[in-house]
């Protein structure tokens, strides 16, 4: 039976083993970004996102009691801005799908259940970032019906030697 629901404290161990492999990808793939860190995931981050009530929270997908996913989200509203309309978004962080399990499906049912929630929740739209070199996580977004909204763009002025 697949279950969605609030991450519990004593789940940090499976999340954390997951982010790891999703850091270890981000390490590879963007190591100026990103710190080549044995824990990506601290348990003072993880319990801080365990309270459905807080904006960030964190869930996960369970196949049988084993999780197979997780999503961390952040609840964000914008109300009385001076050019950007009153609406609420659902920010997925971050999400992972562990790697022996992709194309099974859990992935999309995650994001089912996460589109859900902001529903439920009052949210105008779910968004989340991808790195351009992530084309598998492209692909996946753009099957579930994700469109690009905008684009983050760098120059990195080391290559320039302005430092």
């Amino acid at each position: 039976m697949i279950e969605f629901r609030i991450a519990q404290p004593n789940e940090f161990l499976r999340v954390a083993e997951l982010k790891k492999q999703i850091h270890a990808d981000h390490v590879r793939n963007a190591l100026d970004f990103y710190r080549d860190v044995e824990e990506p995931l601290t348990a003072e981050e993880y319990n801080a996102c365990l309270d459905p009530s807080s904006r960030r929270c964190a869930y996960v997908l369970a196949d049988g009691g084993w999780i197979v996913a997780y999503a961390f989200t952040q609840v964000l509203e914008f109300q009385n801005h001076s050019f950007i309309h009153d609406h609420k978004q659902l920010f997925l962080d971050d999400l992972c799908v562990d790697e022996a399990l992709r194309g099974r499906g859990y992935g999309k049912r995650l994001m089912q259940e996460i589109a859900s929630l902001a529903k439920e929740s009052g949210c105008r739209t779910v968004e989340l970032n991808v790195w351009d070199w992530n084309r598998n996580a492209v692909a996946f977004y753009k099957v579930l019906g994700l469109s690009f909204t905008r684009l983050r763009m760098k120059r990195d002025l080391r290559v320039l030697g302005i430092e």
